[in-house]
């Protein structure tokens, strides 16, 4: 079996110091958001919004897929996961703060 030795690329730009670190957590927060989606749908009071959030979920393991990918060949090193916030129970309270989580994500 070929043993892939990982090599750390030092970054020749000033916007790219924090890349790798930000991927990294990017990628967490992708895991844990897939997580809180899962839970709003089982909360989700039709099966209709169940199948649209459920759509979501499958959506946010993508971006965690393309971020893993991102990261290439060598992974961040093993750690523990992130503590990430559960859903209230209350699926409109978790609708709403999910879509305000989302938008601060992309400002």
């Amino acid at each position: 079996m070929a043993q892939v030795i990982c090599q750390q690329v030092e970054c020749e730009c000033p916007q790219c110091d924090n890349y790798r670190t930000s991927l990294e957590e990017s990628l967490q927060d992708e895991i844990c958001d897939a997580g809180l989606y899962a839970q709003i749908a089982n909360e989700a009071p039709s099966d209709i919004l169940r199948e649209i959030i459920t759509s979501i979920v499958g959506d946010e393991y993508g971006h965690a897929r393309m971020q893993s990918a991102l990261l290439g060949l060598c992974p961040p090193a093993t750690s523990c996961p992130p503590d990430c916030p559960p859903a209230t129970g209350d699926f409109e309270a978790d609708v709403r703060g999910a879509i305000a989580g989302e938008l601060s994500a992309i400002r």
